[in-house]
C-alpha cells in the first residue's frame, strides 16, 4: 500500500500530505524555506475498481416500499464512498505514528474537498493540532515544487 522514499532528518519537521480518494502522498520539508521531500505515497486499490466489482454477490435483506423505490437496509453511502472513508482513516493514523514518532512538528493538508472533510472527520485531536493550514484542492498529481509553491515560503 506504501512506498517509502525518504525520511526526515529532523524532528518535528514540517509535513505536508496531498490526498485524495484515491492516493495519499506524504512530504516533509528538512527546513522552513526547503523544497519538499516525498516521504509515502499511500495507495487506495479500491478507488479504481467499479462499483459493482467491489460489491459482495449476495445482497443485504431487502425492503420493498409501498411508494417508494427498494432498497437494502444497513447500507448507508456506496461501497466506493465507504472505502474512501476507510483510507481517510489509514491516512489519518499514519499522520497519527508520524506524530508520536516526534517527526512531525506542523502539518499542512491539501486534500480533494471531500476528502478533506473525511481526513477531518477521522483525524485524532493531538494531531488535529498539528494542522497549520488545510487546502481544499485535488493535488495528488502535482510535483513536490508544484505542491510547495502552494505553501507559504516559511514552513
Amino acid at each position: 500500500m506504501s512506498q517509502q522514499t525518504a525520511h526526515p532528518s529532523q524532528p518535528h519537521a514540517a509535513w505536508v500530505v496531498a490526498a485524495d480518494h484515491g492516493r495519499a502522498r506524504l512530504f516533509f520539508a528538512p527546513a522552513p524555506t526547503a523544497p519538499l521531500q516525498e516521504l509515502e505515497d499511500l495507495v487506495n486499490p479500491a478507488a479504481r475498481q467499479r462499483e459493482r466489482d467491489l460489491v459482495s454477490d449476495r445482497p443485504g435483506h431487502i425492503v420493498k416500499g409501498r411508494d417508494g423505490p427498494t432498497r437494502a437496509v444497513g447500507q448507508h453511502g456506496s461501497h466506493k464512498e465507504r472505502a474512501a472513508d476507510q483510507f481517510a482513516g489509514a491516512v489519518c493514523q499514519r499522520l497519527s505514528q508520524a506524530r508520536v514518532a516526534d517527526s512531525m512538528g506542523r502539518l499542512y493538508v491539501i486534500a480533494e474537498p471531500k476528502f478533506l472533510g473525511l481526513m477531518r472527520k477521522h483525524m485524532d485531536p493531538a494531531t488535529q493540532a498539528l494542522v497549520v493550514d488545510e487546502i481544499d484542492k485535488d493535488v495528488t498529481r502535482h510535483s513536490a515544487a508544484e505542491l510547495r509553491a502552494l505553501l507559504p515560503r516559511q514552513l
